[in-house]
């Protein structure tokens, strides 16, 4: 007898069934932590994007600090995370001075980001 697949491998929940399958199988643990904080930086400017939809940008600057930093946050994240994937090195720079570059530019970012702030 063969087998029916609950779930169709072409439609939109098969491939996220696969995708979740093999995301969770072949990801490190210290990559998957780094994909939740920058799940939480996305969600973070998602929020204070309908916010600002909502309810104004009074203190603009105020706004547009959060925004710039939770954005930052995310694509200096998302380096690191490129820089650390041992599937894809970059450049071949060793994980000390990734991180070290990243402490470097988050530090450089919420300086910016205080200073923008008035």
């Amino acid at each position: 007898m063969s087998e029916t697949k609950l779930v169709d491998e072409n439609s939109l929940i098969g491939i996220a069934a696969t995708f979740w399958q093999q995301y969770s199988a072949k990801t490190p643990q210290k990559l998957k932590i780094m994909d939740a904080f920058s799940l939480y930086c996305f969600i973070l400017v998602i929020i204070q994007l309908f916010y600002c939809a909502l309810v104004g940008d009074f203190p603009r600057n105020s706004f547009l600090s959060g925004i710039f930093a939770s954005a930052g946050a995310l694509i200096i994240n998302i380096c690191l995370r490129k820089q650390l994937n041992p599937e894809t090195r970059y450049m071949e720079i060793s994980n000390e001075r990734a991180f070290w570059e990243y402490l470097a530019a988050m530090v450089v970012l919420f300086l910016t980001v205080i200073n923008f702030l008035g």
